[in-house]
């Protein structure tokens, strides 16, 4: 039944009750505004799959909206333990 609500509003869906993925979105964009605030060069992050796509769509552009739908409506392509480099 969770699989018919989350199509039918991917964006605000929150699984078992929890955040939705423009909730994740804007986290995770906090987190990646900190660190180029920091004057970060360079910073190495081990986490999900989900958040690899966030990062990778947010850094594609566009609004938080559109890069968290982005994101939640792509296939997960990202294999265990593989490296995504994100370069401004």
């Amino acid at each position: 039944f969770e699989h018919v609500l989350a199509a039918a509003d991917l964006l605000h869906f929150r699984p078992g009750g929890g955040e939705n993925v423009l909730e994740v979105a804007r986290r995770v964009a906090a987190f990646r505004d900190e660190l180029r605030q920091a004057g970060c060069p360079g910073a190495l992050l081990v986490c999900h799959a989900g958040t690899m796509r966030l990062l990778s769509s947010l850094h594609a552009g566009g609004a938080i909206g559109e890069a968290a739908l982005r994101a939640a409506s792509s296939p997960n392509r990202i294999g265990y333990g593989e490296v995504i480099v994100l370069k401004d």
